[in-house]
């Protein structure tokens, strides 16, 4: 939602792409830490990339 809204208030937008990035972050962490196999953390891993993605073009605008 705070993406969404991110179009008109530029800020919400960079606060809710950088806690995103925080948030996808910790999971992937956490994911390495038990050791799984990458098919089992991909999904986690690809909206990392999206969401670091995300937070660039949010601050670049």
């Amino acid at each position: 939602m705070g993406l969404l809204v991110g179009f008109a208030v530029k800020d919400l937008g960079r606060l809710a792409a950088a806690g995103l990035v925080l948030y996808f972050a910790g999971a992937v962490v956490a994911h390495l830490r038990i050791k799984d196999n990458f098919a089992t953390f991909a999904p986690a891993f690809f909206l990392f990339a999206i969401s670091i993605g995300t937070l660039v073009l949010q601050i670049g605008r």
